[in-house]
């Protein structure tokens, strides 16, 4: 990709439309956790919206650019593995399982997942179209978000 198609990239706004994705399942005041957080440019957006954020990233270098404070932490960890007691309104994991190649660690991610989201219903991942055309810059890709949250089973 040449620098100006990335600078492009970089700057079609994807980050509003996340942003406000995730805030339409986010309960006022909810905790979240974000697996593979990155350098936290979403997860520092969502700041003024939840009670508490925990960012999850096997890249230290890259948590530096989070804006950790009494609400927000991060620790360096492996997504495939991580697990914690606390149960969360909301679990982010943006741009990540796309990179993990063995279906067992996609698998115990999901299971994972599962286990610390708040409610004690079933599971569903939806597809859900939000980027406009000019936001999927090449001909044979299509960006899309991809929400899982436990519902009640009919």
């Amino acid at each position: 990709m040449q620098i100006a198609e990335y600078q492009q990239f970089r700057e079609d706004n994807s980050l509003a439309y996340d942003v406000e994705l995730v805030k339409s399942y986010l309960p006022i005041g909810g905790k979240v956790l974000d697996l593979g957080c990155g350098t936290c440019t979403l997860t520092n957006e969502l700041i003024p919206y939840v009670s508490y954020i925990r960012g999850i990233d096997k890249h230290y270098e890259l948590m530096r650019f989070c804006k950790v404070n009494e609400n927000f932490e991060t620790l360096v960890g492996d997504i495939t593995e991580y697990k914690d007691e606390m149960k969360y309104d909301l679990i982010l994991v943006y741009g990540v399982i796309n990179y993990i190649q063995e279906d067992d660690e996609v698998k115990q991610i999901y299971k994972n997942c599962f286990d610390m989201l708040l409610t004690e219903q079933g599971f569903k991942v939806q597809v859900i179209d939000i980027y406009p055309d000019n936001m999927n810059p090449w001909k044979n890709t299509h960006h899309y978000a991809y929400v899982a949250k436990k519902v009640v089973e009919q």
